[in-house]
């Protein structure tokens, strides 16, 4: 197997969802107000499993953190899938600056059910906080 493969597997199998006042897509992400920064990092362990890391880099106004929801959504705002569970073990500070992570069963980056080029986004109550588009890792 050749090194380019490799690199293709590899690059494949990395995300990546960046919450920024400073959205890259002003026709669709510009139209949410960003409460949140920071970034979440997916990692494919299996092709059924996915690792999950991140942290919110600017500090949380909100006191009650645990009603913080983390959904996948697509461009329309449609769930595809809720994450909140998957944190639940994870305290969310005010400063906001722990490390969250867990793994996900039953997802995967690729394919027509992939996560890749659909949006992680963050709630509290009806309250959008922050929306990130899942994009792969170069």
């Amino acid at each position: 197997m050749d090194n380019d493969h490799v690199e293709s597997q590899t690059n494949d199998s990395k995300a990546v969802a960046i919450f920024t006042t400073n959205s890259q897509d002003p026709s669709f992400l510009k139209s949410f107000p960003q409460h949140l920064t920071g970034q979440f990092n997916f990692t494919q362990i299996t092709p059924e499993k996915l690792e999950i890391t991140g942290q919110f880099t600017g500090e949380i106004k909100e006191e009650n953190t645990e009603e913080y929801r983390f959904w996948i959504v697509d461009r329309n705002g449609l769930i595809f899938q809720e994450l909140t569970d998957a944190f639940k073990q994870n305290n969310i500070i005010p400063s906001g600056v722990n490390m969250l992570k867990n793994e996900v069963e039953g997802v995967s980056l690729k394919g027509p059910y992939g996560l890749k080029n659909l949006f992680l986004q963050v709630t509290l109550g009806d309250s959008i906080l922050g929306l990130a588009k899942i994009e792969g890792v170069n």
